[in-house]
């Protein structure tokens, strides 16, 4: 019994030896790493160390080496990592990169078991894919000379846990980090000026972002299937949203859409079941097909004078909408679109439309679906009743003042019943606003502060 212990233990202490093999070359040449290793060793050794010049084909006998694990070629000679050298490379969990490189190329370590890398200062390149699905590496550094994050550079390392961007950065590739589903929070500097499509796509741990001030787009499934995200500042320099920017996004409660917005993209707010409350800016004219569809939890809803077109689904499945705030003096044509508010219970949403509206909503197309078209009024305003904006006199002959306890300036529009803007004028606190232009008759007043809309009906006497 004894012996067939002392076997075993014998046998056991072997494969202990066996597992790491060191091997250490210094090459006078590139394109010897082949001729300097046995047939053995080329499938026996684990930890590589090399010094002096190697080439592609130096490279590719590394890639073949059936058990490298940890390769230190930090005193090797090279300026490029070949594309796909060690692709698919799950063996190889440590390496020491030259301080000579300055490229990594395109999917040079995707697939890799590596757990961190550390990028030297000479490199200005790193190659698309080049890091793609390294799904053990939890730490990596982008080197200040670099100045692009390539195309899925880091895409399916879901592994990551945190990762900076220095400010040499001035753009990031299309899906740069998607499915980095560790990733929790990333600081975006404003050296950054392009970020790409589906970035953060299915980055299921990241709960907050505040992207920079220095982008004016929000691309293409941006923030895609990010469940957890709760929050994200939108700076004031966005014109855009694009399609499925946040599609699946059921954790985010509420969004500010700055005043700069133009578009709000197809599905970009899809199935965000848990968005409560969002405000569409008043610089806003389109609303894409489906943009808001599947929102359950979506109560209430204020669509400002600027918006000329909302698509087929806009809010298709907002079963919870308890109130839809139509600022337009006339109903937009919906007459081309379909479904705008399919499964919307339009018998307990009221529409709340300007006064003297109220018969143009009730014979157009797909608002007249709701039963319930009540006037906005300063009472049932949830925008006047927050900011306690006001005008005075109401009506008016001359001129009228906008007073607030809140704001010191705010931008004022007047449109007729047309829906024609008649007047435009930044004005202060109580300051006068002379309307002896005007035509008797009922007006709907805008007033635009920075981060909120607010209406209210003006009577010209």
């Amino acid at each position: 019994m004894k012996k067939h212990l002392l076997v075993l233990v014998a046998i056991g202490i072997g494969s202990m030896l066996q597992a790491q093999v060191s091997k250490t070359l210094k090459l006078n040449y590139p394109g010897n790493v082949s001729y300097l290793l046995s047939t053995t060793e080329k499938s026996t050794v684990t930890n590589l160390t090399i010094s002096g010049p190697i080439d592609s084909n130096d490279f590719v006998t590394m890639n073949n080496m059936t058990n490298l694990q940890v390769l230190d070629i930090s005193a090797a000679s090279c300026t490029r990592i070949p594309t796909q050298a060690f692709y698919g490379k799950k063996t190889l969990t440590s390496i020491i990169l030259p301080t000579s490189l300055v490229t990594i190329g395109e999917s040079a370590l995707a697939y890799c078991g590596l757990t961190s890398v550390s990028i030297p200062s000479s490199v200005t390149t790193l190659g698309e894919s080049a890091f793609y699905q390294c799904t053990a590496m939890q730490s990596i550094n982008i080197p200040s000379t670099v100045s692009v994050i390539a195309t899925r550079l880091f895409s399916g390392c879901s592994g990551l846990l945190s990762i900076t961007i220095p400010t040499s950065i001035t753009s990031i590739g299309d899906g740069a980090f998607a499915s980095c589903s560790s990733l929790t929070a990333i600081n975006i500097p404003t050296s950054v000026t392009s970020i790409g499509g589906g970035v953060f796509t299915d980055c299921n741990g990241l709960t907050t972002i505040s992207l920079p001030s220095s982008i004016t787009s929000i691309g293409e499934v941006l923030f895609y299937n990010c469940k957890n995200l709760t929050s994200v500042t939108i700076p004031s320099s966005i014109t855009s949203i694009e399609m499925s920017a946040f599609t699946n996004c059921k954790n985010l409660q509420s969004v500010t859409i700055p005043e700069s917005v133009k578009s709000i993209g197809e599905m970009a707010f899809s199935d965000c079941s848990g968005l409560t409350t969002i405000n569409i800016p008043s610089s806003d004219t389109l609303i894409g097909e489906a943009a808001f569809s599947g929102c359950t939890s979506l109560t209430t809803i204020t669509i400002p004078t600027s918006v000329t077109t909302i698509n087929t689904d806009a809010f298709e499945s907002c079963t919870a909408l308890k109130s839809i705030y139509a600022l337009s003096v006339e109903p937009i044509d919906l007459s081309k679109t379909y479904s705008v508010f399919l499964l919307v219970n339009t018998s307990n949403c009221t529409l709340y439309v300007p006064q003297g509206s109220e018969t143009s909503y009730a014979n157009a197309i797909q608002w007249k679906d709701f039963t319930r078209i009540k006037a906005i009024t300063q009472t049932n305003s949830p925008l006047v009743n927050t900011l306690k904006i006001t005008v005075a006199p109401n009506p008016a002959k001359s001129s009228f003042i906008v007073k607030s306890n809140s704001l010191a300036s705010v931008n004022v529009e007047i449109y007729n019943s047309a829906g024609s803007i008649v007047l435009s004028k930044d004005v202060i606190d109580n300051e006068p606003i002379a309307i002896t232009s005007l035509p008797k008759g009922l007006y709907l007043v805008k007033m635009i502060s920075e981060n909120s809309v607010t209406t209210t009906s003006l009577i010209v006497d």
